[in-house]
């Protein structure tokens, strides 16, 4: 009975050997592969600098459009013999303003990833700082070694977290933006003051040299100085004559 005791107390012991080795192998497999797919901070900042450059050309491609739309509609303002250009000067409109709230949302984007970029590059330059100040050159393990299982969860709670906002934001900047309404008398206001620039640019095009009076139209001077008219000699009355007459007798 004893001997039956002791190698039943030795199976017991194998199989939990067993069991703790099969939990330490799958342990560091799974340690393994997360230490695997860790990305550096140098990594992060580089896809992040592409991506705002692809939004960046995306941005400015949009603004090109704009601008062509722009002129299309200023040429459609100020051929106005066709009823229907201003109908079409609208629609064209309506497109351009689409694309400049994309291009507003664009400009949003470009300057969170901005903000991401300055954000690693100031945690690595602070990692950078807190290694100077150790005094041993495995900084970082020991940093790994030393975390407890609040620092993870907490670390998990935090990055949730920072997926759910970034979540809310995909979502808010992932909103459709067609179907939406118009304001006609905004259209046709602007409308109007396109239309003014281009009546403005009209009357500043007029030759000066159309307003000016042609000088060789217009009278000569006199020369020298004018001669006065003759006064005509005023008659002489029936009294004068008398007069002379009567002042001759007398000599």
């Amino acid at each position: 009975a004893a001997g039956q005791e002791r190698k039943t107390e030795r199976q017991q012991r194998l199989r939990a050997c067993g069991k703790g080795a099969i939990m330490r192998l799958f342990g560091k497999k799974k340690e393994t592969s997360k230490s695997s797919g860790r990305v550096s901070p140098e990594e992060a900042i580089r896809k992040l600098n592409d991506t705002a450059e692809m939004l960046r050309k995306r941005q400015a491609f949009l603004q090109h459009q704009i601008e062509g739309e722009t002129d299309q509609i200023k040429k459609l303002l100020r051929e106005k013999k066709d009823p229907n250009n201003r109908k079409k000067a609208q629609t064209i409109l309506k497109k351009r303003k689409l694309k400049e709230k994309s291009v507003d949302t664009l400009e949003q984007q470009i300057m969170n990833l901005e903000t991401q970029v300055l954000t690693l590059q100031d945690a690595v330059v602070g990692v950078d700082g807190y290694k100077a100040q150790r005094v041993f050159t495995d900084a970082m393990k020991n940093i790994h070694e030393g975390m407890s299982i609040d620092d993870v969860e907490e670390q998990n709670m935090d990055a949730e977290e920072q997926l759910q906002m970034a979540s809310e934001i995909s979502g808010a900047l992932a909103k459709p933006v067609g179907g939406q309404e118009f304001d006609e008398d905004e259209l046709n206001e602007e409308l109007e003051q396109l239309e003014q620039e281009e009546l403005d640019k009209e009357l500043t095009e007029v030759s000066v040299g159309d307003l000016e009076l042609d000088e060789s139209a217009m009278p000569a001077a006199p020369k020298g100085k004018p001669s006065l008219m003759p006064v005509p000699a005023q008659a002489e009355t029936d009294e004068d004559r008398q007069l002379q007459e009567l002042m001759e007798s007398m000599q």
